[in-house]
């Protein structure tokens, strides 16, 4: 009956903007306790219910596939097939010049899909972070894979944010937040309570997965782990878009 209660309980709070309420409020709402973290016990019942925090894996391409990727569009055949028989043809130019602009196409395309893949891959290394978080009352080191939202976590300078989190309390706390908003400054982070309607590159209260403590340190609530955070959100649409082309690509397709 307990656990049944936790998880009816946590489960009511995805759709919370913490930003926006107390810190009291905001560990009343994840059952959770600023000194004490979550018990040992609590965490099998959470990452249950949640899921573990890391981002949906997907089969990496090989260089060979990628690169067929960028080829087998049918306007790319075509124009390929135009090329050829300028060849034939003795318009040597215009072959030269057709062939010039499908290399130049491909590579952009090819490097491009490459760093998407690197990035993708990166974000999923986090998981193997270790993170300090309070269990039982204690600061303990926990694989960020095995953080759950409710966890009270200890950042500090150096770090990686390993899930979204409402801070509890800072001392001189700056992040680096370009991986997320592009940034480069980093952002003075504060525990005091933000309006509703406050966009998400200014939420100076909350840490975001994926981006880099500079300075200070201080503590935060895990309110959302995995996919559920905001850069678990852009990797679900960056994996959508590979699925279903552009309406600019279907024309071309059917152009081609």
């Amino acid at each position: 009956m307990l656990v049944d209660a936790t998880i009816q309980k946590v489960s009511n709070t995805s759709a919370i903007a913490l930003h926006a309420i107390e810190v009291s409020e905001a560990l009343r709402r994840l059952n959770s306790d600023s000194n004490k973290g979550l018990s040992t016990s609590e965490i099998p019942v959470r990452l249950r219910l949640y899921g573990a925090n890391r981002i949906d894996e997907q089969k990496s391409k090989s260089l060979w596939q990628t690169l067929w990727d960028q080829l087998k569009n049918p306007l790319v055949m075509l124009l390929a097939i135009a090329a050829a028989l300028s060849a034939v043809y003795g318009e040597t130019f215009d072959a030269i010049a057709i062939v010039a602009v499908l290399l130049v196409n491909t590579a952009i395309g090819f490097v491009m899909e490459r760093q998407a893949q690197r990035a993708m891959q990166a974000l999923r290394k986090q998981g193997s972070l270790s993170t300090k978080a309070l269990r039982d009352g204690k600061l303990r080191a926990v694989n960020a894979d095995d953080l759950v939202p409710g966890d009270v976590v200890f950042i500090e300078a150096g770090d990686l944010v390993t899930a979204d989190c409402r801070l509890l309390n800072v001392q001189q706390l700056q992040v680096n937040e370009s991986a997320l908003t592009g940034e480069s400054v980093p952002v003075e982070k504060r525990s005091s309570v933000l309006p509703p309607q406050t966009l998400l590159a200014e939420r100076t209260n909350t840490l975001f997965r994926g981006t880099f403590v500079t300075r200070g340190n201080g503590y935060a609530l895990v309110f959302a782990t995995g996919m559920q955070t905001e850069i678990g959100k852009i990797a679900g649409m960056v994996h959508s878009a590979e699925q279903s082309a552009t309406p600019l690509e279907k024309k071309l397709q059917a152009f081609g």
